[in-house]
């Protein structure tokens, strides 16, 4: 004797709805709810009572919720379904109103001549958390990836640096020197030159300093500074490292010292070599006009010396890299001024921030501990 079919065995059907993990439901053509197995009002939080003869929206948040009558109204005008004889990752809304991830699949059938749709819901809340912390793990490896290249890209090229700084001061240094000796001695025996002739001679001496700025750059990024920290006057080495720095005719300096003198306990020749720097980056960065405004205070225990420009800015993409060794967007240096800085900074228990928008300025920040 044959063992009865499913349809010959409601009770089987029905014990394989009830206990299947998966919820399943029902709705009409209207898209309200006609039928749903246990797994349906555990995954939702409603009893069976609460929502036969609901619109099946109640189990949707906004804004699928309100978009939902038109869809189906959409679907029996064009029979072009979004997801039904499909499945795919939805949002639920529980009785409790929390939204929750999960996995639908919608198929149509008719009877007694009306449309019927069922669906088939799995709560894929777990699912998704370890998809989310699989990505998170993945882009947080990715990130070190890159970083540990970048590092070594970095060391490679500061290993070349170091093996070439010797070399460049002794096979330039000595030229420049020369050429440097020679423009001296050409200005103090020219008087008589014509004005565009002491002006070129002026050009090549700016250039020449910048020739050996550049090479000092190259030595002191090859060997680690020696740290000399003295009572420092703020007010001095501002002054100093502004004396370094010839402005366009269009930029003004502008000092803001504060009521009261400050001083510091740190390598004075290090900071001035770092106001120099930021100094010369916030002229250079001013060239088509505007100030460039010094302020030094006690701020919160810590001793702030901010450097402020109203030139082209930095753009976003670049502030993670402009302390980076050998990175420049300048069509002069190579890239060490700063690097060269926060290691002065770093190296007199400072440091140096960075705030800067497009078009609208930049804004380096010195902060030095107070002395105890």
């Amino acid at each position: 004797m044959s063992e009865p079919s499913m349809e010959q065995s409601p009770e089987l059907l029905k014990a394989i709805l009830d206990t299947v993990v998966d919820g399943i439901l029902t709705i009409d053509d209207r898209g309200l709810i006609q039928s749903l197995n246990p797994a349906t009002e555990k995954i939702f939080g409603y009893s069976a009572d609460e929502l036969i003869g609901q619109n099946v929206s109640v189990l949707m948040p906004s804004p699928y919720r309100e978009e939902h009558d038109g869809y189906l109204e959409n679907y029996h005008r064009t029979l072009k379904p979004k997801i039904i004889g499909i499945g795919r990752e939805v949002k639920g809304r529980r009785k409790d109103g929390t939204v929750f991830p999960l996995y639908l699949a919608v198929s149509g059938f008719e009877r007694d001549g009306r449309k019927y749709y069922s669906g088939i819901v799995r709560d894929i809340t777990d699912l998704t958390q370890y998809r989310d912390r699989l990505e998170d793990l993945v882009k947080e490896r990715t990130a070190q990836v890159e970083e540990t290249q970048a590092q070594l890209l970095r060391q490679e090229r500061l290993a070349v640096l170091g093996q070439l700084a010797g070399s460049v001061a002794h096979e330039i240094r000595n030229p420049l020197g020369a050429i440097k000796n020679n423009v001296y001695f050409l200005k103090m025996v020219a008087a008589d030159l014509p004005t565009d002739a002491g002006n070129s001679l002026t050009d090549i001496e700016h250039e020449l300093n910048n020739a050996n700025r550049i090479v000092s750059e190259l030595l002191d990024y090859a060997r680690q500074p020696q740290v000399d920290r003295k009572e420092v006057s703020l007010t001095a080495v501002v002054e100093k490292a502004v004396k370094n720095v010839t402005p366009a005719e269009a930029v003004t300096i502008r000092l803001q010292p504060p009521a009261e003198a400050i001083t510091a306990l740190a390598d004075p020749l290090h900071i001035e070599r770092v106001l120099t720097n930021l100094i010369q980056n916030a002229v250079q960065a001013s060239s088509d006009g505007g100030n460039v405004t010094i302020a030094w205070e006690f701020r919160e225990g810590t001793i702030e010396i901010a450097v402020k420009d109203e030139g082209i800015g930095i753009m976003p993409e670049n502030l993670d890299k402009i302390f980076e060794p050998l990175f420049t967007n300048k069509a002069k240096g190579i890239g060490l001024g700063l690097p060269l800085s926060k290691r002065y900074a770093e190296l007199n228990d400072g440091k140096i921030s960075v705030n800067s928008s497009p078009g609208r300025g930049t804004k380096f920040t010195l902060s030095l501990p107070s002395r105890p």
